[in-house]
């Protein structure tokens, strides 16, 4: 229970609950002067302990000191004043088709400590449904003219949640699936959407591909196996960065049914409306 000079009571009350970015998990000791310190979480993933009087001011104790960095990097950019809703970056199925489509056409500009995300006007909607979702307070830019639309993100936790989960700099050709989502449904929608293809051939059968770095391909592949059972192989490009993996008929029908399941908002219209007009 909060009350005039904190946020909780007791640190009993705090276990459990998460203020800005940091969630209290547990008691870890008391220092020398009988001062209560817990064990806390970091969105940065970090573990560290702090005293509690100090996590229960009103202040902005807003990180484990990870933030830190970024903020004062970002100072002077004029895109500093937009931010997000910190509450909205946990490991759910929203954030998980997030990670996977910047995972195939994010950017993470060094420069700029930004998060940008670029792709052809038509899908415009899908920026506004991740914009939607995490409450973002900036805008997307459009240009129809171009053929573009871009969502650019420069708030520290987002960036630093993002980045925990390998959108790194120059990652196109180093870029590799974290552990949490190598068998993630909606991960693998993301990165359909991004770097994947939705085809009915000539002889009307369905072909689902993707094409990526021999870890992305490599895992989707596992991912199609743990569904129906494929004896396709990986086929290497001329740019020996860059694989590609095809399955067809039933066997895509089945693994599309699964990567559509839980799909809420969060899809490419123009992808799923193929895989829709095929059954």
């Amino acid at each position: 229970m909060k009350n005039q000079t904190g946020y909780f009571k007791t640190w009993k009350d705090s276990i459990g609950n998460k203020i800005f970015n940091i969630e209290f998990i547990d008691f870890s000791h008391r220092d020398i002067n009988k001062n209560i310190h817990l064990k806390c979480k970091c969105i940065c993933g970090n573990i560290f302990t702090r005293p509690f009087s100090l996590l229960n001011k009103k202040t902005s104790n807003n990180s484990c000191g990870c933030l830190s960095s970024l903020i004062y990097s970002n100072a002077g950019k004029t895109n500093r004043k937009f931010y997000v809703n910190n509450d909205k970056l946990i490991d759910n199925n929203e954030t998980s088709y997030i990670s996977g489509l910047l995972g195939s056409d994010g950017h993470y500009n060094k420069t700029k400590n930004s998060i940008e995300l670029t792709l052809q006007y038509q899908d415009y909607k899908i920026l506004e449904e991740i914009s939607n979702y995490v409450e973002y307070s900036g805008k997307i830019f459009k240009n129809k003219d171009r053929n573009i639309t871009r969502l650019v993100i420069s708030d520290p936790s987002f960036c630093i949640f993002f980045k925990n989960r390998g959108i790194i700099p120059n990652k196109s050709k180093i870029y590799k699936v974290p552990d949490i989502y190598k068998n993630n449904s909606n991960y693998w929608r993301g990165m359909i959407d991004g770097d994947g293809c939705i085809h009915i051939t000539k002889d009307n059968r369905l072909l689902l591909s993707l094409c990526g770095t021999y870890d992305v391909v490599y895992n989707f592949k596992l991912f199609c196996n743990s569904i129906v059972e494929t004896n396709n192989k990986l086929i290497e490009h001329k740019d020996k960065d860059l694989f590609s993996f095809n399955i067809s008929g039933e066997k895509a029908i089945k693994v599309l049914t699964l990567i559509y399941k839980d799909k809420n908002k969060l899809f490419l219209e123009r992808k799923y409306n193929k895989y829709k007009r095929y059954l």
